[in-house]
């Protein structure tokens, strides 16, 4: 590929892009942008540029006559219309702009959000939320021939113009917004789930990742039923919120916010490029993509630090899986035990505090440990020992600080042939009714507060690339 060359056929200038809105702190644009310039060989920049309210009289016109193009994200998606020549059909359809150039404001967010492949036609879908991205899938999974969509909002009756709306459009479709209590009771009363589960709320988003944006047995029911071909999360911080982990649990195909993000961003270049928009369908540029992609999740976890713990019955390969996934993130994750950490702390092995303190101040211990560790800086790999997760506290202490429970699901046969040997558990000293009393009590609980299950009795190489994919991370 060669760089763009002006009319005297020299090499071009370098071309300056950017991003309007407030606050931008926290912008993936800039490297998602400069990363497909890179790929196209165009020399070029992309600049973040947080304006308040009061600047954008004098700053739009400014910022128009020095870039070559700009995006435009919250809040000023619908303000920046005025300032404009004209606008595609797509942004006077959403009545919003994301991407601007030569004066003509265009929408991107469809083509992003229709990137994640998903087929809408005859389809019933759930839509999380009345917001901005909200509205942009409604038009267009209606386009795309939904029979009937499904909004939970806190106000209902404030939808009602826009469900009106969406219906005059649309009149081969069926519109309707429900609360989160008239929902529940609409799936309740309706034998057929949706086809499709779409989240356009902020529930679930970094740092706040213990949110999940439906009532979690409402969602696990709509999970269990046999319709449900497909989930969305337009949060891309973390990749794998809540949302698309628990979809994934249960087999359901799951696409994170960061590939409409990403592909968002490839129409904008389009728009910019138009010449080079042919590029992005070869196979060497969509290869690139899919690192790209990749590499955007590695930036993610570096940056903003996510708490994964691992839970599950003794035997279940927690402490092995464990390392060999922080040896696959490198220096990006950093990999503790709790029994070791404990065991560190307090110069006691598990077996001596069992026979010295008793099980009652080892809990005490280990619920201690486990606030601590959770609370430290960077993103943590969390091992646990059998107990600790199902004591009175200790998932409310992942989930106030964000973390995810990953459950490693095992037999109890395989279990025991694991653990058989291994005088490091004292729980295993016990008869063997005892300890089948023991596995039937604990696994509905940690079924019951799992985010991801992954099942232990699989090789550790596969435990590993299961959790790995799961995450997003390979």
């Amino acid at each position: 590929m060669i760089a763009k060359t002006d009319t005297a056929g020299s090499a071009s200038r370098t071309e300056q892009y950017g991003l309007i809105g407030h606050p931008l702190g926290h912008s993936l644009s800039p490297v998602i942008h400069r990363a497909l310039l890179k790929i196209l060989d165009i020399p070029g920049d992309y600049q973040l540029f947080d304006l308040n309210a009061g600047e954008l009289q004098r700053k739009i016109p400014e910022l128009m006559a020095t870039l070559d193009g700009f995006n435009c994200t919250i809040p000023y998606k619908k303000q920046l219309v005025p300032y404009l020549s004209d606008l595609s059909p797509e942004a006077r359809r959403y009545g919003s702009v994301n991407t601007v150039y030569k004066g003509v404001g265009y929408n991107t967010d469809a083509a992003g959000f229709m990137a994640t492949g998903f087929h809408y036609a005859g389809s019933r879908v759930l839509i999380l939320g009345t917001g901005g991205v909200s509205h942009t899938m409604a038009h267009c999974v209606a386009l795309a021939g939904a029979r009937e969509v499904v909004f939970q909002t806190g106000h209902p009756t404030e939808a009602r113009a826009w469900l009106a709306e969406l219906s005059s459009a649309y009149p081969a479709g069926s519109f309707h917004a429900y609360s989160p209590d008239q929902l529940a009771k609409a799936v309740q009363s309706n034998a057929e789930g949706f086809h499709f589960i779409l989240n356009g709320t902020p529930a679930g988003m970094w740092p706040h990742a213990q949110g999940l944006p439906l009532a979690r047995d409402l969602y696990r029911d709509l999970l269990g039923r046999h319709e449900l071909s497909g989930v969305f999360d337009a949060i891309y911080n973390p990749v794998a919120t809540r949302f698309i982990l628990m979809a994934a649990a249960a087999g359901i195909r799951a696409v994170s916010g960061l590939h409409m993000l990403l592909f968002q961003a490839v129409e904008a270049q389009k728009i910019w490029h138009p010449e080079r928009a042919a590029d992005f369908d070869t196979a060497e540029v969509q290869a690139r993509l899919t690192r790209l992609e990749t590499e955007l999740v590695s930036h993610l976890l570096e940056e903003y630090p996510v708490k994964l713990v691992l839970t599950g019955f003794m035997g279940s390969g927690k402490s092995s899986t464990g390392r060999l996934v922080a040896d696959h993130l490198g220096k990006k994750v950093h990999y503790i035990d709790l029994d070791e950490a404990i065991v560190s702390r307090w110069c006691q092995s598990i077996s001596e505090m069992f026979a010295t303190v008793g099980e009652a101040e080892f809990r005490r211990r280990e619920r201690a440990m486990l606030e601590e560790i959770l609370a430290r800086s960077g993103s943590i790999l969390l091992a646990t020992g059998g107990g600790a997760m199902i004591q009175d506290g200790a998932e409310a202490i992942v989930r106030e600080k964000g973390g995810q429970i990953i459950l490693l699901d095992v037999s109890l046969e395989t279990a025991l042939a694991r653990s058989n040997g291994h005088n490091t558990r004292p729980l295993l000293n016990q008869d063997y009714n005892a300890i089948v009393a023991l596995y039937n009590q604990r696994r509905p609980l940690y079924l019951d507060m799992a985010d991801l299950v992954i099942n232990a009795d699989l090789g550790k190489a596969e435990r590993v690339d299961l959790i790995l994919r799961n995450l997003q991370l390979a």
